[in-house]
């Protein structure tokens, strides 16, 4: 579920954008399970099947209170042909890219019904290879983001 609607116009799960390109994600108490937001973006058009991908967040990043940091990898018709997670002390994920992959949806939620406010400040990245790297501002990133 990308987010309830009812969830996101009453306030309860927002993100930014911080002055670092990292997101500032807050949700709040009444938010219920399995509800986040989703961000689809393409898949680079010279990615083939097979190519390594890892996802992480920085050092110091936490995820905490039951939210995680999810990669769903979609087909054209926009069904789902792989999928990857990382969250509490789990800070990545190395994937290869499976058949018909097209989109890339990134997706932060939560897998317990908040009881309280929450915040948090992330640098998702995803990049070419199976080694995770430090984090960079996307303005910058060597390893192929979309601009």
């Amino acid at each position: 579920m990308a987010y309830a609607a009812a969830d996101h116009k009453n306030g309860l799960i927002s993100s930014s954008i911080m002055t670092d390109g990292g997101m500032r994600l807050v949700a709040r108490a009444g938010l219920k399970k399995w509800v986040g937001l989703v961000w689809r973006t393409e898949i680079p058009s010279d990615a083939v099947q097979g190519d390594t991908f890892t996802l992480s967040v920085a050092d110091g990043d936490v995820l905490s209170h039951g939210f995680c940091m999810n990669l769903k990898i979609m087909d054209s018709a926009i069904s789902m042909v792989g999928q990857h997670t990382a969250w509490g002390s789990d800070r990545s994920s190395v994937f290869n890219l499976p058949q018909a992959a097209s989109f890339f949806d990134f997706t932060f939620f939560s897998n317990t019904q908040l009881e309280e406010d929450v915040e948090f400040f992330l640098h998702p990245q995803l990049e070419r290879g199976s080694v995770r790297t430090c984090w960079e501002p996307p303005a910058i990133l060597a390893g192929g983001g979309a601009a």
